[in-house]
């Protein structure tokens, strides 16, 4: 799905997701559920809803990565609030540990070329 927008008095283009895009017009839908019936309206008050979003958020948004940046917002806009917690509490990313060549070899002095 490409959405027209004006960023900064400049015309561009986002592309987000077409199944992410659908989930946002579902959101809408639970948020307004006389739109359930109404398949364009719906589809026009999401690309509202993303447009809005860009037009508020114009200075903090990225330059490059736009459209992932878009994308990330919509999750954290349809997501439900408790998953947003977890992901607080315990950080975005799992992080991988640091290798440590003495796991492998431990006695790593011996393989050192002399």
């Amino acid at each position: 799905m490409r959405i027209h927008v004006t960023l900064n008095g400049k015309k561009t283009t986002i592309s987000i997701d077409d199944l992410l895009f659908d989930y946002l017009g579902a959101w809408l839908v639970e948020q307004r559920p006389k739109l359930h019936s109404k398949p364009k309206e719906q589809y026009d008050q999401a690309k509202s809803q993303i447009r809005k979003y860009v037009q508020d958020n114009a200075e903090k948004l990225p330059s490059k990565n736009l459209s992932q940046h878009i994308q990330n917002a919509i999750l954290e806009i349809i997501m439900p609030k408790e998953l947003n917690e977890i992901l607080e509490k315990r950080g975005p990313r799992y992080e991988k540990k640091k290798f440590d060549v003495t796991t492998i070899f431990p006695d790593w002095e011996n393989y050192l070329r002399k």
